[in-house]
């Protein structure tokens, strides 16, 4: 779970002006009102296609709408495709191109009172995220209603939080994913066919705040260990050049509370992003099966309470969720 904020400002805004998400025109409009009236109009049994690639779809499949959060649970589905599924016991379905594989993902949208910022707290299982398209669905919808706002979705970092547990923590382990096939001239390939890497490193005895500074994650420091690898060494690749050439970084370590945390890195003009991972998995063990609701609530709530001394948002939001999400 990965979460971000929904702000919305004046165009020609001075002085840091924010809108009220409960009040953004001055006649009581709120946030919460577009958001969800957008949610409630994808639950429907049809795909919604991408307006740009046909191939993607997404559509809502449930949805509860509690005092200060919604409960959502999006159907990410993609096209293009021709295979067979096969099923534990041996059966066979065969799809098409036409068909669209549909991934269930769940998320939860939190609306505090008095605040400027709404919090969108986005599950992604594997490399399936309804972010992407959900993100331009919201920005061409705040843009219509309320062309005289900019509005800014992006992820919460909290990176006060981190940073106050760094000189307590050891990095657990230093992941990096490859760039895709078609992006940079660092994609692999095996026997004809682009496939994703991801190279792990386990560094022994690094404390958290060697790789952290006081605006955010050293690059060059987390990338170096990248090119320090054994299965990188040699081949030329530099902090730097990784960094340009599109690998992504993700930095996992366990906090005081003893809970697995992580944050990732892209690009120099992204901030870091805070990942939380859903349900119990052995470290770097994938999980073989969906966690259920009350998992993904009790994640969500965790971040509630990491960042209450941050953000206006209490312990009873938190609680709320755990209470009625199961």
């Amino acid at each position: 779970m990965t979460p971000y904020s929904f702000a919305l400002n004046p165009r020609n805004a001075r002085g840091g002006e924010r809108k009220l998400i409960s009040d953004l025109d001055g006649k009581g409009l709120s946030l919460r009102s577009i958001i969800d009236a957008q949610l409630a109009s994808m639950k429907q049994a049809e795909l919604i296609l991408d307006s740009e690639d046909d191939s993607k779809s997404i559509r809502v499949i449930r949805m509860a709408e509690h005092d200060e959060f919604t409960f959502v649970e999006f159907g990410v589905g993609r096209a293009g495709l021709v295979g067979t599924l096969h099923q534990r016991k041996g059966t066979r379905v065969s799809y098409a191109a036409d068909e669209h594989n549909e991934s269930l993902i769940r998320g939860i949208f939190v609306y505090p009172s008095g605040a400027h910022e709404a919090y969108w707290l986005s599950e992604r299982a594997g490399m399936s995220t309804g972010y992407s398209q959900m993100e331009s669905i919201f920005l061409k919808v705040l843009r219509d209603k309320l062309p005289d706002l900019t509005t800014k979705i992006e992820p919460v970092a909290d990176w006060e939080a981190v940073k106050a547990w760094a000189n307590m923590v050891q990095v657990q382990e230093l992941r990096f994913d490859a760039p895709r096939a078609g992006g940079s001239t660092q994609a692999m390939d095996v026997n004809g066919y682009h496939a994703d890497v991801r190279v792990t490193v386990k560094p022994r005895g690094l404390v958290l705040n060697r790789i952290v500074t006081s605006s955010g994650p050293d690059r060059d420091t987390v990338y170096g260990f990248l090119s320090a690898s054994p299965l990188i060494s040699g081949s030329g690749v530099t902090p730097q050049s990784a960094i340009g050439d599109g690998w992504k970084a993700q930095v996992a370590f366990i906090n005081p509370a003893g809970r697995q945390r992580s944050f990732g890195l892209a690009t120099e003009d992204k901030g870091p992003t805070l990942v939380y991972d859903v349900g119990s998995t052995s470290a770097g063990q994938t999980r073989a099966y969906r966690p259920e609701d009350k998992e993904f609530a009790k994640t969500c709530s965790e971040f509630l309470i990491d960042v209450q001394t941050s953000l206006p948002i209490g312990q009873t939001v938190a609680a709320d969720i755990l209470t009625r999400v199961l």
